[in-house]
């Protein structure tokens, strides 16, 4: 088993140190609470802990993937090395039906106690994952913006998502997960499957957003983690998103970044700029280059950390394009 003190050695910070942690936190002490709003409309919490808490977060979570015997399934793409949106993309290609499902509050659906029977079977011992939960936690769940919260969600999800494998695969459908953006493909999905989905993730303690829930069918607009998918060679990044980068980055070269702001339908600030370009290039690296040429240079400085708006669960928002992009 895999103790306390033992997974402070790995982390290299010290299992008083992260016992300390846990105090702060509980007080609801050493972070502050941000309302993002979100594109859709609403806002969500986001947690930014204090930067030296933070690092501690980010020593724990190395101490963690170290240690544990956790080994992501290949239905799940998100916060896995060496996999991405794009591997996400691919096991869906050119398929008839597409279906696509989003949770709703994902990392406060997970609950402390969740977290900590997660870090006993995957062979912490008991001091160990009361610890992990406790400096992982707040107000009894995983807490966006906490860079734990990514790592500790695919474990304690891995029980669902073997059961949502294993169903998918009896009604011969592909599943996979890219954190909280649930997609099932095949030649046939009903709204009884549908349904029977919502009540296996209710059944676990998830719950859908129906506002987002798709199903996009072969000849029409299919879009897996934002990329297209309705071609069999690979997934594409949508035509409208290519020109309005293109559109920005004739602007910032002609005009600035500041002027360029005020010309264009769509403002970014420069950390989504540097962002998106980033994100284009998992697919068409050369146009992503050029891109890159012609308007980082002139981008202001972006800031150490990314403004709250940025964070991954929105960048998963935007990505979620509408068809019409």
């Amino acid at each position: 088993m895999r103790s306390a003190a033992r997974l402070g050695f790995v982390a290299g910070v010290r299992a008083s140190a992260l016992q300390q942690m846990a105090l702060t936190f509980d007080r609801g002490l050493g972070y502050s609470t941000l309302e993002v709003p979100k594109r859709g409309g609403g806002s969500r919490t986001v947690l930014r802990p204090v930067s030296e808490l933070d690092h501690n977060l980010k020593l724990l979570r190395r101490g963690i993937d170290t240690l544990s015997s956790y080994s992501p399934p290949e239905w799940v793409h998100g916060f896995v090395p060496k996999r991405s949106i794009v591997t996400n993309a691919q096991a869906h290609l050119s398929k008839e039906i597409v279906l696509r499902l989003d949770l709703s509050a994902f990392f406060e659906s997970i609950k402390k106690s969740a977290v900590r029977e997660a870090m006993l079977r995957f062979g912490f011992s008991d001091d160990a994952s009361t610890l992990i939960s406790d400096c992982c936690c707040i107000h009894g769940s995983l807490p966006a913006g906490f860079s734990t919260s990514p790592t500790l969600s695919n474990m304690v999800f891995l029980p669902t998502d073997d059961a949502l494998h294993e169903w998918a695969g009896s009604r011969t459908l592909t599943y996979t997960r890219y954190a909280d953006d649930l997609t099932f493909s095949g030649t046939d999905i009903t709204d009884d499957d549908c349904a029977e989905i919502a009540r296996m993730l209710s059944s676990a303690g998830y719950a859908v957003n129906a506002r987002k829930t798709r199903f996009m069918r072969r000849g029409g607009p299919q879009y897996v983690t934002g990329l297209y998918v309705g071609e069999s060679d690979q997934p594409h990044v949508p035509r409208r998103m290519k020109r309005l980068l293109r559109q920005q980055a004739y602007y910032i070269a002609q005009y600035g970044y500041s002027e360029a702001q005020t010309r264009s339908s769509r403002q970014f600030t420069p950390y989504q700029l540097r962002g998106w370009i980033n994100y284009m290039g998992t697919l068409h690296p050369e146009l992503a280059a050029r891109l890159r040429c012609a308007i980082f240079a002139r981008l202001p400085q972006a800031p150490e950390r990314p403004d709250p708006s940025d964070y991954w669960d929105d960048l998963l928002d935007e990505l979620h394009i509408p068809d019409d992009f």
